[in-house]
């Protein structure tokens, strides 16, 4: 073969590879994408096939033969993936059953294997003279006709689509109709129709059309943004088709250099010269057409985020969202609205839901170029496009605050035509996030503007009541207050009385009195002794209130004073049939410098609760435990009662306050073991299961 055409297969092979791969690889769901990855592949198959039978002709035309026959098999898929891509872009241009698919495929399959393994569609290739010919076989006409007619189909649904097609999307079709028809017309009339006729000319360069089809291709697809790739996608397609352009001028020059010189270190200096000098060529003739566009989307938008946040109206918003689509981007137009069931604000433009907001419910932004592609929304996708017509929008964002559509903002096609790319159309999506929070501030802002005045009225009202009722209620508060203190005060000189006449009467008269009598008399001895306990908590309680309380840190051993308190309460708890339990763990001996009394007060509250909901034969067990430093110890109290419920955890140690089972005391214990811990820079926890007892913890440091 001559270099020139074996040349001409190369680069047609390589372009094809790329283009087809990348197409693919975009949306390998997508039919669109599959069949013009099918047209690709049997576009390269049916090219080097064609190659090597001619590289075959004259001297082995048996081997010729068998590769021309593949060939007449690769080339049925030619019409019938060129077919397949028109009834599927942008949608399906007839609604034909699924058989016919079926039975089309299948023809179509059929067709192929009778042209590549049997002598039905190319009998046999002889030579006269110079010129390689064909004698046909039976199927031949038939398949023709099958070419013919899968090529006109692909033409009407071609024609169908430019004609409900408007704007770029016809720009785009219209390139790509043209690419493929020239090369499918130019390899039928080499290859199929005119050798009925006897003419037998560029069948080897009849590959030469497919340069049509990748020219066409790659301009919709590079410069119309056809299949909407990615900027890195084109700029990657871009290189390596200059690359592989200019390895190829390499190679040719190579070739051509040798004849001029034997010298083959100057021939390759040469062919790298020319190949460099043409890639840098091409880099100037194929400029980077979005990297300067996408920048400048960029840094506008980024302008117009910053401003976001000041907008305090809806005028002040769309002025911004103006002169930042229409005057900065060149945009035809914009519109802001807001959707809502309720009453709207004055001078906010109100949009009704309808499909297009349940559309960007599901999918945030439509575009009107994809819709007619989208078959996620079935039939209501015409209705969607039509919507967003209505509003003279290319463009339509949904705003949300929170997952919720408030609003939407389209936008206009742009002045120039120019199609909104990938990117651009993710970074406008991205900021209309912001957009969406600052038409809320808004709305919030216009629906209370209304309200304010008559609200702060109302609040000027109310808060006036409440100071007053606050200053009330701490004047209560205060005479409380004052009243408990002043009441425990009368009551505990006479109850200290009272206690020593007890007293008196139990040792001075013990053997001039009957038994009833005395132990009527210490009975009522343990009464006045409550009462005087509670009365000196109450007491205790105010002055800790008041701050009056000292700390008075003293060093003992805490083992054996738990240990000796614990034992003073199991003389207590064995009238009632309870156990008290004492653990120590490793703990043999543990001086701690704290406030002695207080400790023993916080200790005897603790166990005389677990004595009152314990029952015959539970058991109070008292646990000490430190970290490894000593520097901070725990002191635990559980008991085998009903438990405290959650609900209760928090109120028990608050002043007056008690657990809803139990109401007989009036809620001062537990406050003031944890106003005591807070003294001694400590704490006091609780954990209990509902039915299976609690357990006090309290913690201190050591020193």
């Amino acid at each position: 073969m001559p270099i020139h055409i074996t040349i001409i297969y190369a680069v047609s092979a390589i372009f094809m590879a790329l283009i087809g791969l990348v197409v693919f690889v975009k949306d390998w769901k997508g039919w669109i994408n599959r069949s013009f990855l099918i047209f690709s592949i049997s576009i390269i198959l049916w090219m080097w096939l064609l190659y090597y039978g001619y590289s075959n002709v004259p001297d082995r035309l048996d081997i010729a033969l068998i590769l021309f026959r593949y060939s007449f098999g690769a080339s049925v898929f030619l019409p019938y993936s060129l077919a397949l891509f028109f009834y599927f872009f942008p949608k399906k241009s007839f609604n034909f059953p699924s058989w016919v698919g079926v039975l089309f495929t299948g023809l179509t399959l059929a067709l192929a294997f009778a042209a590549a393994f049997t002598p039905l569609v190319e009998e046999a290739a002889y030579m006269d003279g110079e010129i390689q010919k064909d004698v046909f076989g039976p199927l031949y006409t038939y398949y023709l006709y099958y070419c013919l007619f899968v090529f006109l189909f692909a033409v009407v649904c071609s024609i169908k689509n430019l004609i409900q097609m408007k704007g770029q999307d016809r720009t785009r079709l219209v390139y790509v109709s043209i690419g493929f028809f020239l090369f499918i017309l130019g390899a039928m009339m080499t290859n199929v129709i005119l050798p009925i006729f006897g003419i037998f000319i560029l069948q080897a360069e009849t590959v030469t059309f497919s340069l049509f089809f990748f020219i066409a291709a790659f301009y919709s697809i590079y410069k119309q943004r056809f299949f909407n790739l990615s900027f890195l996608v084109l700029q990657f397609l871009r290189e390596l088709i200059l690359l592989a352009v200019a390895l190829l001028v390499l190679v040719v020059s190579y070739e051509l250099l040798k004849y001029v010189t034997d010298d083959r270190y100057v021939v390759a200096i040469l062919a790298s010269l020319f190949a460099f000098a043409f890639y840098r060529l091409g880099n100037n003739y194929i400029p980077y057409f979005y990297s300067q566009r996408f920048s400048h989307l960029r840094k506008v938008l980024q302008e117009m985020n910053g401003k976001l946040f000041r907008c305090k109206t809806y005028e002040e918003l769309n002025d911004l969202l103006e002169s930042t689509f229409i005057e900065k981007l060149s945009f035809w137009n914009c519109h802001l609205y807001m959707i809502t069931k309720k009453d709207i604000p004055d001078g906010i433009p109100l949009y009704l839901e309808d499909e297009l907001t349940l559309y960007l419910k599901k999918h945030r932004t439509a575009v009107l170029d994809e819709l007619r592609g989208d078959t996620s929304f079935g039939k209501k996708i015409v209705m969607v496009a039509q919507k967003l017509q209505t509003l003279q929008g290319h463009l339509c964002f949904g705003l949300f605050f929170e997952n919720t559509l408030i609003g939407l903002f389209s936008v206009g096609s742009k002045l120039n035509r120019q199609m909104v790319s990938a990117e651009e159309l993710q970074e406008m999506t991205q900021v209309m996030k912001d957009v969406g929070i600052s038409f809320m501030n808004i709305i919030v802002n216009e629906n209370l503007r209304e309200e304010n005045d008559v609200m702060k009225q109302i609040i000027d009202q109310k808060t006036q009541i409440l100071r007053k009722n606050n200053t009330k209620l701490h004047e209560m508060i205060k005479q409380q207050d004052s009243f408990i203190s002043l009441t425990a005060h009368e009551f505990r000189t006479p109850l200290t009385v009272a206690m020593l006449g007890m007293e008196q009467i139990s040792k001075i008269h013990k053997g001039h009195i009957s038994n009833e009598v005395v132990r009527d008399v210490q009975t009522s001895y343990r009464q006045l002794n409550r009462l005087t306990t509670l009365i000196n908590r109450l007491l205790e309680m105010r002055r800790l209130e008041d701050n009056k309380v000292p700390v008075l840190k003293e060093k003992f051993e805490l083992i054996s004073f738990t240990k000796m308190l614990v034992n003073n309460m199991q003389l207590l708890a064995s009238k009632d049939g309870v156990h008290m339990s004492f653990d120590g763990g490793d703990i043999k001996k543990l001086l701690v410098t704290t406030d002695q009394m207080k400790i023993q007060e916080v200790l005897e509250n603790l166990m005389q609760n677990a004595l009152k909901f314990s029952k015959k034969d539970d058991v109070i067990r008292v646990t000490v435990a430190c970290d490894k430093k000593r520097e901070h110890v725990s002191i635990s109290v559980a008991d085998q009662g009903p438990g405290v419920p959650k609900q209760d955890h928090k109120i028990i140690f608050e002043k007056f306050r008690q657990g809803s089972r139990y109401s007989r005391g009036i809620g001062v214990g537990l406050y003031l073991c944890k106003q005591y811990l807070n003294l001694l820079k400590g704490d006091i926890s609780l954990k209990s299961v509902d039915g299976k007892g609690s357990t006090f913890t309290i913690t201190f440091p050591t020193k």
